[in-house]
């Protein structure tokens, strides 16, 4: 069993608010070994092992099912957060 640590989505941010696919960092799925610019860090909740998966990956593994958010809302926060982390590097 996994829970979720972080949700990062790396996508560039358009003019209409929403993520440009194929503008973020892709990173290689540890489960499916696809690569994916949504990055979903797990980790099992026994051995503590942590891992890097990709949101479909994160449903399958049935991380996403036992929290309390969808696969849209966790992705929404992490668009959120990168659109923080752009205006906060582009005021200072």
């Amino acid at each position: 069993m996994y829970k979720v640590i972080e949700v990062r989505d790396t996508r560039q941010i358009g003019t209409d608010y929403k993520p440009i696919s194929g503008t973020g960092r892709k990173e290689r799925c540890d489960h499916c070994k696809k690569l994916h610019e949504v990055h979903v860090l797990i980790q099992h909740v026994s051995t503590f092992e942590q891992i890097i998966v990709g949101t479909t990956c994160a449903n399958k593994l049935g991380v996403l099912d036992a929290n309390p958010f969808s696969t849209k809302s966790l992705k929404a926060s992490a668009i959120n957060r990168r659109m923080q982390e752009l205006t906060e590097m582009a005021l200072s």
